[in-house]
C-alpha cells in the first residue's frame, strides 16, 4: 500500500476512534525509506497531509 494511503487510513482510524474530537494536539509521522539513491523529496507525504487537512476542514 502506498505511503499516502497508509497515512490517510491511519489518521482516519484515529479520528474515528476518538469520534472526530481530539483532546490534544496530535502528530503522526510515517516514513517510507527508499534508500539513498531514490531521491525522495517528501512530496508524497506533503501531498497526503494537505489532502487530509482539506478533508478534515470539510467535515
Amino acid at each position: 500500500m502506498p505511503v499516502p494511503e497508509t497515512l490517510r487510513r491511519l489518521v482516519h482510524s484515529i479520528l474515528d476512534y476518538h469520534q472526530g474530537r481530539l483532546q490534544d494536539d496530535a502528530t503522526v509521522l510515517l516514513l517510507e525509506w527508499r534508500g539513498p539513491e531514490a531521491g525522495v523529496t517528501g512530496t508524497d507525504v506533503s501531498t497526503a497531509l494537505r489532502t487530509h487537512s482539506a478533508q478534515v476542514s470539510q467535515t
